[in-house]
């Protein structure tokens, strides 16, 4: 017996498709069939929530339905985005001895400041990302809170922080505000 205000994920439908039928099309087709199968009508569903695969994203706009990313993949996708970042990925590569001949060498003053800054911007995103990729509760509602939060405070430039930790804070931010200021997205999060 489950409680009235117990979520619990079940998978309805599992549908093959063989790897060259991986199409946008096919997918939209694929889903609406689903819906119908189990007697779900189309202008009922909110939303769908997926990944960034450009085929389920293909597939989405075909239906015309409402899309809202995953929180935590978009998450991630933003911290491995403002890792890439040429002048980023030039000082962790010598912070971490991608460029020195010897790794017996200890690292220096500015190596370890380097570690310290990328580790001060990304561990408190850890418990976002734990917290908001769940499947075993709602997580839609609290994503315009998340997004405040994060641009408020937990990714809000400190006095104390380096530079180099602002900056990873700052493409961070950047990142996700983008991905969620479309106004479809925007209309979703402000009704949950």
């Amino acid at each position: 017996m489950v409680s009235i205000n117990t979520l619990k994920s079940h998978c309805l439908q599992t549908v093959y498709f063989p790897a060259a039928d991986h199409t946008g099309e096919n997918i939209a087709h694929g889903l609406r069939e689903s819906l119908s199968n189990w007697g779900l009508k189309e202008e009922d569903q909110t939303c769908i929530t997926t990944d960034n695969g450009s085929n389920v994203v293909k597939a989405v706009e075909l239906n015309h339905w409402t899309r809202l990313q995953c929180f935590g993949h978009r998450l991630h996708l933003a911290i491995d985005n403002a890792l890439k970042e040429k002048t980023m990925k030039d000082r962790i590569n010598r912070a971490t001895g991608l460029y020195r001949k010897t790794r017996h060498l200890v690292p220096s003053w500015q190596d370890i400041e380097v570690l310290e800054s990328i580790n001060n911007a990304l561990c408190p995103l850890q418990e976002f990302t734990d917290a908001l990729s769940g499947e075993a509760y709602v997580s839609v509602s609290y994503l315009k809170t998340v997004l405040h939060l994060l641009k408020t405070s937990t990714l809000a430039a400190k006095d104390e922080d380096t530079a180099l930790t602002k900056e990873i804070k700052s493409l961070v931010l950047g990142y996700m505000e983008n991905k969620y200021s479309d106004p479809a997205t925007q209309e979703l999060l402000d009704i949950t």
